[in-house]
Parts: C-alpha cells; structure tokens; sequence
C-alpha cells in the first residue's frame, strides 16, 4: 500500500483531533497500517500524521510497531497453545528481544503446569520455582515461541521429548472408585447318591465356596471347601486374606494366605504379609513389555508404527526430539518399522528390533514384591512351617536388557537369585539366570547347590509358530527349593546328578 506523506499542508487542531480519533485504535492495538483487509495485511500508521503547528517537536518513533507481532513490553492476558492445543489462559509476562519482538517469560512453576519435565532438564531442576526463565528456546533446543498479539494468543511449539505425557488408557487415581459396601459368595456343590445290586449304598458331596466382603479400599477374601463321604466329612480353609490398593504404588497390601509369584523362585504358600506391585493398576498400554521408540522430527510430522504389517501406533508430533512409550504390541516378536511423515510429505523410515520374554519390562519400570511371615504346608504334608522374608525385583534397563533377582531367607535355608533377558532381534529374546541356595534339614546335614536356567523364545508370524525352549542344570546334588527344604524326613540320598 502507498504510503501518504502530508508535507507542507497544516491541519486545524478540529482536523487533527479527529485524525487522532481514528488512528489512536490502531496504535494501541499494535498495527502499523491504515486498515484491515479480509487477508490478514499488516497495518500501516505513519506517524507524520501527529504532526503538529509546534516547531521544533521531534516525531514520535513508532518504529517498534511497524514489525509483525511487535509489542510494548509487559504483562498480558493470553490463550495459551502448546503444539497447536490450547492449554490454558493466565497472564504472562512479556520482554522485548533484538529484533523488538515479545518473548514470553516464565517461572519454573508455570512450566510444571505446561507439562514439561522440569525435574529432567538440568537447566531447570536446580532452579527453584519462582525462578524466571527469559529464553526457553535456549533451555530446550528445537523450542518456538510466538505471541499473536492481535489474538491475545501465544503458541509454543516444544518437542514432544521434552513434555509429561498421559499413556493411552490412562485414568488418574483420583478418579478410581473402592465401589460400594458388599457381602457376596460363589458356590459350587455336587453330589451323588449310588445304590447297588447287593443293596449297598454310597453317598458324597462336595461344596466349594468364595466369600468375600468389600468395605471401602479393603477386600476380605475366603476359599473354603466341604466334603462329605460315608465314613467322613471335613471342612477345609484353603485361603483367607484381606487386601487393599496402595494407589501412590500401583501395589497391593496383603494380609493373611495367599502364594508368591515365583518369578524368581519356585512358588509356595504362606501366611503372613505381602507388599507387590500389581499390573492390572496400570494402563493397557503400559502393562508387558514393549521398547521405547525415539526420533526426531523435523517439522510437524505424524508418527506411524507398524509391526508385522499391521499399525499399532499413529500420532501426531511437533518439531524436534520424540518418544513414544506406551505401545500395544501385537506379539512377542516382530521388529516395528516407524516411518516420520513431515509436514511437506517427505518421509523417512528406520526399523525398531523387538522381541521380548514374559519376564521382561518396559524401559524404566520395576516391578517388585516383599514378601514375610510363615511357611504354609500343604495340608496332607508332614513339614516345617518357619518364618522367613523374600523380595523380589525386576527392572527394564532399557529397550534391549532386564535385569531381574530376589532374596530369600529363613532360620535353615538362604537362596539367592540373579539374572539377565534381552532381546536378540529378529533371532528371539533370551534369559539366563543363576540361583544359589544353602539349606540345613533337621538332622543338622547342611548342602549348597547352584541352579542355572536359560529360556529362549521366537516366534514366526509368518507361519504362526511360536518356539519355547527352558534348559535347568543343577551343579551339584546340594540345590534345593524351599518347598524341598522344608519336608520332613527329605530323602537327599536319593538326589541324582
């Protein structure tokens, strides 16, 4: 557009009040211009057009808001976009940068709220959180600010690396329900009368009960049995518990009978109190395992995952570092292609191996259990009910190794477990482990032994075939479990190479 320069022509004070009128807007809002197109043009205002009759008066300089998004500095109420979402409205605090643009200025604490991962960016951690930060982009490579003036509007674009992120799937504890006060029971009975020939006659029942009582967070649990024959009945307990969520843990509280996990060592009963994460208290998305794919992208690019042909996974990024964490894998096997569609179609591929073992975590998580009280002897079983601890962990190192092991103690037996599974790619996943134990039996006859286990796994979509192979090799005669070490009367002579 023109510019109109008025030289040698004075106004009447009438005329210039009136140019005032109409021009002060524009100025206060920021434009530069003499009118708004449908097009969105920048304005225009000359400010010649404030000359006066007063000699000597020097031109005011409006320079600043001849520029694009060019603003006095300060304090405005702003919509806030975090790549391309709005996320929140609050005032911010503006500065002007070289080229007398807003940047936006904030405190460690607003960028919690934002969702960034202040604790796991050095620059921001050992800051406290009413700490300013004046230049984000400095702090987190690849970050755009722009503040849309005219809209009151400030867009960030952060890489997506760089922000917390909700799993799919994900509900917060806050919205978890204990559900409602209740009494219930499942049975289960059968019976049968037979009568013979000879006139003899023989009856039995049998009656298998689940109780339970639900009040609040807490579940009282019973399994009992009742059986009845000619000669006898009885009436057994199989177990009894009560149970809570711990929330802040994904754990469950346990008190009473119930059985360990045997993830580490070979499963057994007892009585006493369990501390175990629990699987089921996470999202979908985050339960197994399943590798963490990173990347970067250039622009605004949309992410898709496919194993074995099939799309597990499509998101949308911003520009720069990414990481996608909470996928749904379709096997236990089948390296993820990932292909980064940029904003202008380019597109780039590059293969993520997988494979994986039941054992095996996620990247970063644990998943653990501590187990103490009293060994529980089967009921027809003539052996030792000790006191004794055990706890357990297994921790995903990263996308290829998980490290697992536990302890296990009692007043005549100590058995240590540790181990290691990875992935090898497209040949399967692999574990190997080691387990020592010491066990004294009754008659003051001591052993130690040694157990390694390896199990290899690869499955063949192809032809829809899964291979599963477990090796166990005992060093010596001296290994055994602690079901084996509490037995009374255990005939060891017996053990064989």
């Amino acid at each position: 557009m023109p510019q109109r320069h008025h030289q040698g022509h004075k106004r009447t004070p009438k005329q210039l009040a009136l140019i005032i009128k109409r021009c002060l807007p524009m100025v206060l809002t920021g434009s530069g211009m003499l009118c708004t197109t449908a097009n969105a043009e920048e304005y225009y205002f000359d400010p010649i057009m404030l000359e006066t009759t007063k000699s000597g008066m020097q031109t005011t300089d409006l320079s600043r808001f001849s520029k694009k998004y060019a603003q006095l500095p300060g304090t405005y109420q702003v919509d806030i976009w975090l790549n391309k979402k709005k996320v929140s409205q609050k005032k911010i605090t503006f500065t002007a940068n070289a080229e007398q643009l807003l940047q936006p200025q904030f405190t460690v604490e607003q960028l919690r709220e934002l969702g960034i991962k202040v604790d796991e960016i050095p620059a921001l951690a050992e800051k406290d959180d009413d700490s300013v930060i004046n230049s984000l982009e400095q702090i987190i490579p690849g970050t755009a600010a722009e503040f849309d003036f005219n809209h009151q509007q400030l867009n960030l674009s952060i890489p997506q690396i760089a922000l917390y992120r909700d799993a799919r799937g994900y509900v917060s504890p806050s919205r978890w329900d204990d559900g409602i006060p209740t009494l219930f029971t499942n049975y289960s009975f059968t019976g049968s009368d037979n009568r013979y020939r000879q006139g003899n006659r023989s009856q039995r029942q049998y009656l298998n009960m689940q109780n339970g009582a639900n009040f609040g967070p807490w579940r009282l649990r019973n399994y009992s049995t009742w059986t009845r024959n000619d000669q006898t009945s009885s009436w057994n307990t199989i177990s009894s518990y009560l149970q809570r969520d711990i929330k802040a843990l994904k754990s469950q509280l346990l008190l009473g009978e119930s059985a360990t996990s045997g993830s580490i060592f070979s499963s057994y009963t007892f009585t006493g109190v369990q501390l175990a994460s629990d699987d089921n208290m996470l999202p979908n998305s985050q339960r197994g395992f399943a590798p963490t794919v990173r990347g970067i992208a250039n622009s605004s690019a949309i992410v898709t995952i496919r194993q074995n042909g099939y799309v597990i996974y499509q998101s949308n990024v911003s520009a720069g570092a990414f990481e996608i964490n909470d996928l749904y894998p379709s096997s236990n096997s089948g390296d993820l292609e990932v292909t980064i569609e940029e904003s202008d179609g380019t597109q780039r591929r590059f293969i993520q191996p997988y494979s994986s073992l039941p054992m095996m975590q996620r990247p970063g998580h644990l998943k653990y259990s501590a187990t103490a009280g009293r060994y529980r002897a089967d009921a027809n079983s003539d052996s030792k009910e000790p006191e004794f601890a055990e706890a357990t962990a297994i921790y995903g190192l990263n996308n290829t190794f998980t490290l697992y092991g536990g302890l296990l103690g009692s007043e005549d037996y100590y058995a240590l477990g540790i181990g290691i599974g990875g992935t090898l790619g497209a040949l399967g996943a692999l574990s190997m482990d080691i387990n020592r134990a010491d066990t004294q039996f009754d008659n003051q006859h001591s052993f130690h032994g040694y157990q390694w286990r390896t199990q290899y796994i690869k499955d063949i979509p192809e032809t829809n075939t899964n291979i599963a192979v477990s090796y166990y090799r005992y060093t010596n005669d001296g290994y055994f479990s602690f079901n084996e070490a509490n037995t009374r009367n255990w005939d060891y002579n017996s053990r064989q190479k």
